[in-house]
């Protein structure tokens, strides 16, 4: 289990986590968001729009009515947060001053992000699986790992 920012307990970031996997850049974003601040991924990581993030204020907001509870939810930053953003924002200027735009913090080359649980994925070292899973049929691991 990993320790939340909050804790005493030492904080585990995912990026440590992460090295053992080939991951898309705009998937290790996007999953690390979501370790840092706790949110669900499909729901609310994946919706996230630029008008919701305040670099001045130090801050990432949730629309009250965009969240489980529909009540409004503010997190703070942390350096790796701020850190994490400040690319993805790099990223969406350079999109933009090539003609594209998408509110979306996480994207993948301009367009929302979808289903990302085929996103080709594996241990470093292995080749790319076909079926794009490492699990058999009946959800166990399928031992190639």
């Amino acid at each position: 289990m990993f320790a939340r920012a909050s804790s005493s307990v030492t904080v585990l970031t995912l990026r440590s986590k992460l090295p053992a996997w080939k991951l898309p850049a705009w998937l290790q974003a996007l999953l690390t968001f979501a370790y840092i601040t706790g949110w669900r991924i499909r729901s609310e990581v994946k919706n996230l729009e630029w008008r919701q993030v305040d670099f001045k204020a130090s801050r990432v907001m949730l629309d009250p009515g965009t969240t489980k509870n529909d009540e409004g939810r503010i997190f703070p930053f942390t350096a790796e947060l701020r850190e994490l953003l400040e690319a993805q924002r790099e990223e969406h200027d350079a999109l933009k001053k090539a003609g594209t735009f998408c509110p979306f913090v996480f994207q993948k080359k301009g367009k929302p992000i979808g289903d990302f649980r085929k996103a080709g994925m594996r241990p470093v070292g292995q080749p790319e699986s076909p079926g794009g899973s490492f699990t058999t049929s009946a959800g166990q691991p399928s031992g190639t790992l």
